[in-house]
Order: C-alpha cells, then structure tokens, then sequence
C-alpha cells in the first residue's frame, strides 16, 4: 500500500510540473523516440533552437526531478528517460494529451501511440512547436534567443502558416533570381502566384536602423523592369523587433523608407508590425501576421 501511495504521489508530481513546463514534454518526447540511445544535449538544443547552456539548465531541473538520467559514453553525456519515469508514461497519457491540447489549440490530436509511446505526435518538430517553446523558454527563465536563430525560427513558421494556407488558386513558384542593377542575383523567401501572375515575399526582422537601412539598399538595387507582365511585385514584410527591451527604430521609419522605394517603383508592398520579444514569439501575432500577407498575395495575383 506504501509502495502504491508513494507511485501515486510521484504521478501527480510529474503531472503539476508537466503542465507547467511544456518544454519538458518535447524534450521527453524526443528522448522517448530515441530509445535506448539516448541524446546529448547538443543534439536536444539544435532540434529546439536553444543555447547548450540553456538547454543544460532544463535537464538540470529534469534530472533533479528523476524524470531523465544521464550516461557517461566516451567524452558524450547521454540524456535518457529515467527507468522510474518510463514505467509511468502510460498511466500518464491522458496528460501529455491535456498538455499537447493546451499547446497546440490549432492542431487535431488523431493518434498518441506510435511505436508504443504516449507521447503525442503533436509534439513532433513543427516549426510553430519550435515557435511556442522558444516563447515557453522566455516566459519560464527570462533568457534570450540569439537573434539569427529566432529570426530562422520564426521566418520559417510563417513561411509554414502562409504555405499551408494557401487558395487552391495560388501555389508556390519555382521563380529564378531577380537581378540587380549591378548584375547580382537575389532570391526572396517565397514566390507564390497563379498562371498568370507571381509576386515574392521578403520577410525580414528589423531592430536597428542599421538592418534597416541594409534590406532597404539591397532592394533599391533590384532591376524591377516593367516588360516582365507575369511579375505582381515584392511584398517587403517586415516585423520591427525590441532589442534589450527597448525600440530602436519605430514603424513610422519604416514605413518612410518603404515609401520612398514605392514612390519610384509601383511593384513594392509594404505590411509592417512591432512586437517585442514575446510577442514576437506568440502564434496569434504571426497567425495575423501571416494572414495579412497572404491576403496582399490574394489581392495582387487573383
């Protein structure tokens, strides 16, 4: 009776901390996955775009928990799913569904079992998975993402959002480069259209004046001729990011700058949002946002 009592209250323990801590779900489910083989903490923080050291701190807590164990193989530390934890994972499937619910309210949850895990495969490496937990990271330790990491992170979720959402009207286009007036190549993030019409889309965070003033120039060079009648345009998407908590730049500056290309080129549209660095990290904000794009996308090829 003891031993059961005393399985029960290790249960509800792994259940509080699971529920506030969705990072440690898709870490135990990448773990799950692996097996006996195990991960480094190398591998863990590549697949969820965070620093070692942040990613040392959270199996830390995990470890003290009994949730994970670690092995020594060679110079590797091996992360695993400790022997206790594995022999709950099945009286605890109907909270890693709760969670996965909570986590991901747009996605349907079909199946939590594949290869004898219940781990939902909701929580399988989408990029608003990656989105969420890098938000859930913020929130949790008050630690920052490096920037080239969050702006890939974030630049493909919305790529993703944008994609699969699209009319049956308007696909993606395998467009070649666009030249510059000094004979450079520049490819945009995605080309969508119809057969009659493309436009590309550049989707860029800017902080600083200086990241302004760069993306701004590359497209002032662009050779933008008017005898290509299948091009619609550039849509120039950019989202005006904090940086140490403060704006450097504001969204009227913005907006001038891409007013002075348009001014000389009717091909250039402009969608503009600020967030800092949660909201930057909040699915609804890129959910509008990417919505606000690919409406433009539907305005100027339909």
């Amino acid at each position: 009776m003891f031993w059961k009592d005393r399985k029960m209250d290790q249960r509800q323990l792994y259940e509080n901390y699971l529920f506030e801590k969705p990072l440690a779900v898709a870490i135990i489910h990448l773990l799950n996955e692996k097996k006996d083989e195990g991960m480094t903490a190398t591998n863990l923080a590549e697949i969820l775009h965070l620093s070692v050291p942040t990613l040392y701190r959270l199996t830390l807590e995990m470890h003290q928990l009994n949730l994970i164990k670690s092995e020594r193989k060679g110079r590797k530390n091996i992360f695993k799913i400790s022997n206790e934890f594995k022999g709950l994972l099945p009286s605890l499937e109907a909270t890693l569904k709760n969670i996965a619910n909570k986590n991901n309210n747009n996605d349907s949850i079909n199946n939590i079992s594949r290869n004898n895990s219940t781990i939902p495969l909701s929580y399988q490496n989408t990029k608003f998975d990656q989105v969420s937990m890098a938000k859930s990271l913020l929130e949790e330790y008050n630690l920052p993402l490096n920037p080239r990491v969050a702006e890939t992170m974030i630049i493909s979720a919305l790529k993703q959002k944008i994609l699969s959402n699209l009319p049956l009207s308007i696909t993606p286009k395998n467009i070649k480069p666009i030249n510059t007036i000094l004979k450079e190549k520049t490819r945009f993030d995605i080309y969508l259209g119809n057969k009659d019409k493309y436009i590309a889309i550049e989707i860029k965070i800017i902080e600083t004046t200086r990241a302004l003033r760069e993306s701004i120039g590359n497209i002032a060079l662009l050779d933008l001729k008017d005898n290509n009648k299948k091009f619609a345009g550039i849509i120039i998407a950019y989202i005006i990011s904090s940086m140490g908590g403060k704006f450097y730049i504001s969204e009227k500056d913005v907006s001038e700058a891409i007013n002075a290309l348009s001014s000389r080129n009717n091909k250039i549209f402009a969608i503009i949002s600020m967030a800092d660095r949660y909201q930057i990290l909040d699915t609804q904000f890129l959910d509008d946002f990417a919505f606000r794009i690919l409406e433009k996308v539907k305005e100027e090829v339909s």
